[in-house]
Parts: C-alpha cells; structure tokens; sequence
C-alpha cells in the first residue's frame, strides 16, 4: 500500500476538523421521519454511541428544517454533540433555515436551483453564462450565510440527478458531474468560503470511482485542495452492498484519495457505522504528498464480449456438493496446482463430484511448467504459467498472479490473459474476508479486463459467491439479478429493507436485469440512471413504475405494485419463471463495532 495521498485542506464540521491530517471520519443517515423529533433524536444518540463521526438527517420541507432547531437542542441536552449535517434537494429556503441548526448542509448541485425538466436545448455561451447567474443569484445567500455563522458545505453531485443544463452540454458522465459540483465552488471562492468539501456519488461502481479520479485531477489543475466525501449510492444490501461499497471506496483509499465515508446501506443505520470503521481503519493516513505530475489511472475500454472465468481451487473442495448444488454456482475452471493432486483423488473425486463433471464446460487447469496434458473425461485443460514464473511468451495460456501488484510488474503481457487469485483466512470472520477479496479482486476488475479470478482459502460456496459477487458489482459479469437500493432516510414513502426483501424474493432469479428500488423521486428517475425497471415512492402509501427513466404507471396501491412491476418485467420480455428449486439468495450482514 503506497503512503501517497491528495492531501486537502482541513475543514471544520461542529467540533470535528475533516481532512488534511486527519483520521477518516465514518457517516451515516438517519431513516426517522425528521418531524418524529424524539424518534431521531434516538437514532442520532444510536449512532454516536456506535462510533458514528457525523449524522446526517433530511430535510425536504421547511417544517423539517425548523425540527431540526428542535433535534439540536433536545440532543444538548443529551450531552451530545454529535456534528448534524442537513440534507437538502429542491428548496434553497430549507437550506436557510437548516444552516441555524446544523454544523453543514449538503446541496445536490443538480436540484438546488434547478428543476430537472428533461428538455433537450442547445445552449448559447451567453445562455449559459445566464443560467450560471441564476444559479448564483440564489446561492450567493446561502453561502453568505454559512461563511457568518462558521458551518460547512459539501456539495455532493449524483450520478443521475445531474441538471438539464449539465446533461445538454456534458450528458451524464463523470465530468458532468464534477463539473455540475465546480459551478457552485466556483461561487464559494469568489465569496472567499472554502469550508467545503465534495462528494461524486454513483450506483455504478465503475463510474464512482472514475468520477472521483477526475475529481482529483481536475482539483490539481486548477491548484484546490478541498476535502472529498467517498460513497457508492444506492449499494443496496447484504452482502453485495458491502462489497459494492468495498470496491469504490476502498479503491480510492487505497489510492490516497478521500478524506470522509460513508457506506450506504439498505438496512438500518446501525449497521453502515461498523463497517464504514473497518473500511477507513484499514487505510490509516499518510502524509506523503500526491505530486503534481502523479497521474491516475486511464480509464480501460473493456471488451463486454470477454467474460472472466471464475476459477476454483481444486485443494478447496470438500463436501459441500449439496450446497454448490443449491446455489447454482459453478466454476468454470478448476485449478489444479499440481497434478499427482488430482490423479491421487480421481476415484474420489469422480464418486463425490459428479453433478461437478455433468457442468460440460468446466475446464482444467495444468501448469504448463510440467509439460503434461492431462485426459480426463474429454475435458478441456487449460495451460497456466505462475505469475512469478519466467514466461517464454507460449501459445495462449493464462498467467496466475497472487496479487494486483505482481500483475502490474510483469512485463509486455496482455492482461486478457491474467488471473489474478485472493488467498483469504478461513479463520477470519466472514466480513473480514468480503473486504479483503473485495480489495484483493475488485480493484483490479475495475480497471484491467482479466481473463478471471480465483478466492483460495474458503469453502468452494463461499469462495464461487463472493467471486461472481465482485465479479457483478464490477459490471464484469452478471450473473443474478442486480438491485440498485436507495438507504432509506426520512423521506422515504415506504418500508425500504421489507419493500427489497419483497421485491427480492420474487425477481432474485432473473440473471442481469437491474431492478432500482428508491423510497422517493429524489432518489428516483434520475439517481437510478442505468436500471432496467424502477420501483419508486411517489406518495404515501402508492408507487410509480419505471422503464430505465421513463415513468409507465404512476400511483399503484403499494400492495399491488410487486405484482405490477412482474407483469411490466413480461410486457417487456425480460422475465423468466423461475425453476422449483430456485431460492432467494438475499443475505444480511452484520459486524460488530
């Protein structure tokens, strides 16, 4: 792990200073209804006595933004402190409001004066010169307002929710979003306020962390130096939210960039704390300078067409064939690292495994250093030369690698024939083991197109699992249907963690299809960018039913919406029936703090 960091300036968040030299700070959100003061005022006293560094709360009314006065003070009270963040969209008067009670306030620079229309329009250099005005006409305020009572800013862009003015002239991209976010620090500068930080927040793993890399680089042109919140949005949950969340941010950590966390959840905010803490306590600061010239990586144009191979290690197997059998998932590879092993076993190999050897495609591997091919029920075999190895440049063999960092030394190789493999401790606790194969595997699937992975150590279940698992929330391989979750906060329409269980249950078998579940439509049509179907609150007790962006029924009775979105899901071609035996494989997590 490189010492090297960008390295920010430090902002003050009510007692707490965020970035420069200062540890991670862990956040998270409140899922109360904000006007059930008590009941918030009850998660925030949680959370701090989970270890959580800020809290942030919604505040969608002007109603809940003066709770928030209330909240405050009830918590003084409490004897706590904790510093309050207020979350705003739509109304730059809740903000006001808002920036008497808390230590910040966060802006979506894509609603704060904007309402997103859809309208298609070519803009003038003067038109937009005007539209920036307006822009500023109704920021300047606000900002003026922070700078005289000392709280902070993050202006923190979503991947989706971008302005029509931004998606006219940059579309939905990452320097979209980094530009929607420089308009509004651009005006806190001319102001000369600087305690602000950013946030470039993304579903899609692979855009969040190109984003926030183009954050940094633009940030070094231009000589700034503000503090960056890290978060994968809508990473929904168990255990695939957790490793979603590991790969962003822990990338980016592990690349010296990010200063604050929060690890979005669907379930309660009691379980996002603990696994932020493990996530920042795995990359303690250094102070070591990101030099000017450092570049980041380049975006890799990944051949869609090449998917990885997912390897199990032979040495692995034991009886589990039952439970392999019930989740579906087989290798394609199995790797023998040498070949007395299995010629040793082959009886008992072929009497224990043999649902194993009905999978036709399943293919062998053999070192290509023993000079031996290996005829075993017509199988394949495919050649491999350890990544240490002298390779001589034969033929199409793949190269194994123990880490992402032998892969990067190896000289003139074509990376489409890398594997890269993860020996994890069967000893450590299960959450211990998805962050380190998230970290192990993930980073290097976001910017390599590898020719497969491989999880030693574990049993063969858990290690297919959470391969595929990395392998998906990569966008590298889909193999189960893909949940895009909103966390749940207090404007919420209805019960999100029953609401995906649900929705769940019933779709989990439907490999590929990307189903976005958001409590409202401000995590709704625009935060769901690339889903194939929507499922979102539009008012109390009823639901709007999406096609990627596009609203196809509005205000279904929340009892009959699941039943709903399975008849859209087949007008639309994308359902399959679901075979007897096919089981929900939702999961749920937990890690002490």
């Amino acid at each position: 792990m490189r010492s090297m960091r960008f390295v920010t300036r430090q902002i003050q968040v009510g007692s707490l200073k965020l970035g420069g030299s200062e540890p991670i700070l862990v956040q998270s959100m409140t899922t109360t209804d904000t006007m059930d003061v008590e009941a918030t005022t009850k998660q925030v006293m949680a959370l701090a006595n989970a270890g959580c560094d800020i809290a942030r709360i919604t505040a969608p009314t002007i109603n809940d933004a003066e709770a928030l006065g209330v909240i405050r003070a009830r918590l003084t009270e409490l004897g706590c402190d904790l510093p309050l963040v207020a979350d705003i969209h739509f109304l730059p008067k809740a903000a006001m409001i808002a920036a008497d009670f808390v230590d910040k306030v966060r802006i979506n620079p894509g609603n704060f004066a904007d309402r997103k229309m859809g309208k298609i329009q070519e803009y003038s250099d003067l038109e937009y010169g005007e539209e920036l005005q307006r822009i500023e006409d109704k920021f300047i305020p606000l900002v003026e307002k922070l700078k005289a009572k000392g709280r902070a800013l993050r202006i923190g862009t979503n991947h989706g929710s971008l302005s029509d003015r931004i998606m006219n002239r940059f579309g939905d991209t990452p320097e979209g979003m980094v530009e929607s976010a420089f308009e509004y620090a651009s005006i806190c500068r001319k102001l000369d306020f600087h305690n602000f930080c950013f946030s470039m927040k993304a579903s899609n793993v692979r855009v969040m962390i190109e984003t926030y890399r183009l954050l940094v680089d633009r940030q070094q042109q231009l000589g700034w130096d503000y503090p960056i919140h890290l978060g994968v949005t809508e990473a929904g949950d168990g255990e695939d939210g957790r490793i979603k969340s590991f790969i962003g941010i822990g990338t980016l950590l592990a690349e010296g960039i990010g200063d604050t966390i929060r690890v979005s959840l669907t379930e309660s905010p009691l379980h996002e704390v603990p696994v932020g803490r493990l996530l920042a306590n795995r990359f303690p600061r250094g102070l070591e300078p990101m030099p000017r010239e450092y570049r980041l990586p380049d975006r890799v144009e990944l051949n869609s067409s090449l998917l990885p191979e997912v390897w199990l290690d032979f040495g692995d197997l034991q009886d589990e064939g039952a439970e392999l059998r019930r989740n579906k998932l087989l290798p394609d590879v199995l790797y023998v690292s040498d070949i007395s092993l299995l010629t040793e076993s082959i009886e008992k190999f072929k009497s224990r495994w043999k649902f194993l050897l009905r999978h036709m495609d399943l293919k062998i591997a053999i070192n290509c250093s023993e000079r031996q091919k290996l005829e075993f029920e017509d199988r394949k075999s495919v050649d491999y030369w350890v990544g240490e190895f002298a390779h001589n440049g034969m033929g199409e063999d793949r190269v194994l690698f123990n880490s992402v960092e032998s892969l990067k030394l190896a000289k003139n190789l074509d990376p489409n024939r890398a594997v890269v493999f993860a020996e994890l401790d069967p000893a450590n606790s299960e959450i211990q083991n998805v962050l380190d194969a998230s970290l192990k595997l993930g980073t290097a699937f976001v910017d390599l197109p590898l020719a497969g992975s491989m999880i030693k150590g574990l049993a063969p279940a858990d290690s297919l699992r959470l391969n595929f698992g990395i392998l998906q929330a990569t966008r590298r391989r889909m193999s189960k249907t893909e949940y895009i979750a909103c966390p749940s906060c207090g404007r919420t329409l209805f019960n999100l963690e029953e609401t995906t269980a649900r929705i769940r249950k019933l779709t989990s078998h439907l490999k590929g299809v990307k189903l976005a579940i958001m409590g409202c439509i401000v995590n709704g049509p625009g935060e769901m960018a690339d889903a194939d179907f929507g499922y979102v609150g539009g008012a109390p007790g009823r639901v709007n039913l999406y096609v990627q962006k596009d609203c196809v029924e509005r205000n279904i009775p929340a009892e009959e919406a699941p039943a709903k979105l399975i008849e859209l899901i087949k007008s639309n071609g994308r359902w399959v029936e679901p075979e007897i035996d096919d089981l929900d494989t939702g999961d749920s997590m937990e890690v002490s703090a």
